[in-house]
C-alpha cells in the first residue's frame, strides 16, 4: 500500500511540476529561467526515485538494475548540463545512458525482417536529417559529437521499438518503452537544434516570434509587454515538453503491469498478439 501511494503521489507531483515549468517557460520566453531549472532537476530526481521503489514488482533483477543505472546516469547528466552548464561533458554521460538502454531493451534481439526494416528506417531518417543540418552543426562545432550521440541514440530507439515484437516485456510495457524512447529522441533532436542556433550566428531566427500584451504597472497604467519568443526559445521549450514524459514513462516501464494498474486502473492491460502467448511478466 505504501509503495502504491508513493508512486501515485510522485505521479501527481510530476504532473504539477510539468505544468508549472512549462507555464514559466512560456511566460518568460526562456526555458532556462532559474525557476524552471530547479523544478526540472527535481523532476528527474523524482523519476529516479520511482525506479528505486520497484523492488519485487519489476520484470526481473537485471532489468530493474539496468533501469536504475540509466536513470542515475540521467540525473548526473542533467546536473552537469542543467546546473553546471557543461554541455559536452553532459553529452558524454548521455552516451552512457543510451548504451544502458540499448542493453536493457535488446533482450531477445535476433536479426529478423522486422529488425532490419525498422533499423533501416531509423538510420535512414537520421542520415537525411544530418544531410540537411550538416552546415549548421559544423558552424556550431557540434557535428562530430552530435553524430556520435545520434548514432547511439538511434540504436537505442531501434532497440526500444523492437520490444513490440520481442518476447520479454508485456505488451503494455512495450508501448511505455516505445513512446518513452520516441519522446527522448524528439527531445534530443530539439536539444541539438537549440544548441546549434546558440552558436551559429543565425540572428535572423531570433526575432521571428513575439507576443504583445498589457500589464498594470506600479502607477496603474497599462504598459506594453513583449515576450522574446524566437525559433531557438521555442526549441528550448520543446526539449522538456518531450523530455519529462520520456523519463516518466521509462521509469514506469520497470514495473509490472498489474502493479501499475493497482495504482491507476486507467492504465490498459494490452493483450498480446495472436500466436504470441509466451510473453511475459505481467
Amino acid at each position: 500500500m505504501q509503495k502504491r501511494l508513493f508512486v501515485f503521489c510522485v505521479t501527481v507531483v510530476l504532473a504539477g511540476f510539468y505544468s508549472s515549468f512549462l507555464t514559466a517557460d512560456i511566460i518568460t520566453g526562456d526555458s532556462d529561467n532559474p525557476y524552471s531549472k530547479v523544478l526540472k532537476f527535481l523532476c528527474i530526481l523524482l523519476c529516479f526515485s520511482l525506479t528505486l521503489a520497484i523492488g519485487n514488482h519489476g520484470h526481473d533483477g537485471r532489468d530493474t538494475n539496468l533501469l536504475r543505472l540509466a536513470l542515475l546516469l540521467t540525473v548526473v547528466a542533467d546536473f552537469v548540463i542543467g546546473i553546471l552548464g557543461l554541455f559536452m561533458i553532459g553529452i558524454g554521460v548521455f552516451v552512457l545512458v543510451q548504451i544502458v538502454y540499448v542493453i536493457r531493451h535488446s533482450r531477445g534481439f535476433t536479426w529478423t525482417r522486422n529488425e532490419i526494416i525498422s533499423g533501416s528506417i531509423i538510420y535512414g531518417t537520421v542520415a537525411l536529417i544530418f544531410f540537411f543540418l550538416r552546415e549548421m552543426l559544423l558552424a556550431a562545432g557540434l557535428f562530430w559529437p552530435a553524430l556520435l550521440y545520434t548514432v547511439i541514440l538511434s540504436g537505442s530507439l531501434w532497440m526500444a521499438i523492437g520490444t513490440v515484437w520481442r518476447k520479454f516485456y508485456p505488451r503494455t510495457i512495450d508501448w511505455f518503452i516505445v513512446i518513452g524512447m520516441s519522446a527522448f529522441f524528439l527531445c534530443d533532436i530539439n536539444a541539438g537544434l537549440f544548441n546549434s542556433l546558440k552558436k551559429d550566428g543565425m540572428e535572423l531566427f531570433y526575432g521571428l516570434f513575439s507576443i504583445k500584451g498589457e500589464v498594470i504597472g506600479s502607477g496603474h497604467s497599462p504598459v506594453d509587454v513583449v515576450i522574446p519568443y524566437s525559433l531557438r526559445s521555442i526549441l528550448g521549450m520543446l526539449v522538456w515538453f518531450f523530455y519529462l514524459p520520456a523519463q516518466f514513462l521509462l521509469s514506469l516501464s520497470g514495473f509490472q503491469v498489474n502493479f501499475l494498474r493497482s495504482v491507476n486502473p486507467l492504465i490498459p492491460d494490452l493483450a498480446e498478439p495472436k500466436g504470441d502467448r509466451t510473453k511475459r511478466n505481467s
